[in-house]
Parts: C-alpha cells; sequence; structure tokens
C-alpha cells in the first residue's frame, strides 16, 4: 500500500486505485470502515493532486451563496492572482454614479487574512466603470454580503448584465501592527523627502 505525493499525476491516481482496492478487498474492515478509509484516502489524492498541478498555498475560505443563482469565484487560470467575482443581478449605472454591485456571496475569511477587491484590467480598459475604493478589503469578521462598490466615470449609462465578472478577489496576509512610541527615529538618507521629492534635480 502507497500513497506518498511524491509522484507525477498519473503515479498518484495509480496509487489511489491501488489502495482503494486494498481496502475494498479487506475483509477484516467493515462496510463503514471502508467507506470512512475511501473517503479519506479520495480527499488526499485530490489535495495531492493540487498541489502537484498548482504547487500554492491553498488557504480554506468558507463561502455561502446568498442566492441561488449567485456564483461562486472562479480563476480563470491556475496562476491568476485574483478569482473572478460575478455580478448577482443586472445593475444600472448612470454616469458619475457609484453604486454598490451585489454578488449575492458572502464568506468567513481564517484571521490574520484579508480579501481584497481589485479591479479587472478588462473592464477598466473597455469601460469607464472603476471600483471607487480599489482595492477593497474584506476583514475576516465581516459576514455580510460581499458587493463591489463601483463608480461608472463616463458619461453614459452602463448596464452590468447578471453574471458579468465585475472585479477579482485576492487573499492576502495581514500582520497587526505593535505601535512602539518613541522620543526619536532612527535617521536615513531620505529623511522626511517625500510626495515627489525625487523628482527634484
Amino acid at each position: 500500500m502507497r500513497l506518498v505525493g511524491h509522484g507525477s499525476i498519473e503515479d498518484e491516481r495509480a496509487a489511489a486505485e491501488e489502495v482503494l482496492s486494498d481496502i475494498e478487498n479487506d475483509d477484516t474492515l467493515s462496510e463503514n470502515k471502508k467507506d470512512i478509509l475511501k473517503t479519506i484516502i479520495e480527499g488526499s489524492v485530490i489535495s495531492i493532486i493540487k498541489m502537484i498541478e498548482v504547487p500554492r498555498e491553498r488557504i480554506k475560505v468558507e463561502i455561502k451563496k446568498l442566492d441561488e443563482s449567485a456564483i461562486i469565484p472562479e480563476y480563470a487560470h491556475k496562476t491568476d492572482a485574483g478569482a473572478d467575482v460575478f455580478a448577482l443581478e443586472e445593475t444600472l449605472i448612470k454616469p458619475h454614479e457609484t453604486v454598490l454591485v451585489k454578488t449575492g456571496i458572502a464568506v468567513a475569511i481564517p484571521v490574520g487574512y484579508e480579501i481584497q477587491v481589485r479591479p479587472r484590467s478588462g473592464l477598466s480598459l473597455k469601460s469607464t466603470l472603476r471600483i471607487a475604493n480599489a482595492p477593497g478589503t474584506i476583514d475576516s469578521d465581516y459576514r455580510g454580503e460581499i458587493c463591489v462598490i463601483m463608480t461608472n466615470t463616463g458619461n453614459l449609462s452602463y448596464t452590468i448584465n447578471k453574471g458579468d465578472k465585475i472585479a477579482q478577489l485576492v487573499i492576502a496576509p495581514v500582520p497587526m501592527i505593535d505601535w512602539v512610541e518613541v522620543k526619536e527615529l532612527s535617521t536615513t538618507e531620505r529623511g522626511e523627502g517625500g510626495f515627489g521629492s525625487t523628482d527634484k534635480k
């Protein structure tokens, strides 16, 4: 019996099938135990295959549909930083108007992380829509509906259709600042220079 997580996808699938066959043919196990073991093995294989295909850290985030027609955010490509989020309903945005565009989903983000709401480059290039507070932040203790604050910067009304990709969600770690009050700060070559100071000759 082997299942190590160091081979190719084909090797892991073959190993899983061998283990599952051993479990099925083991007369010393009850049907209930067989079902439990098979569930564990199948879940492990799925995790291993995901790591082989895209070796990225995965953060589990609970998600709830607030409407049956809501769409779970999706990565267009396995290496994308952001997952596309979709409009729940048709929304008309008048010129220079800012509205909340509903997504129909709510999440529970692990403590120590945030989800950032960022613009999609294609939508920003091809339309006058802008995310007003980009990047928006969804805190780990927020349980309400995720909405995108969208502004129409153009002179014509713009209609977002149900199911349109309207933004992308990126999960990021957020260490907490531990402020240490001091009388003086350490000196640097730059010092207090800012607000375009490096542009001066």
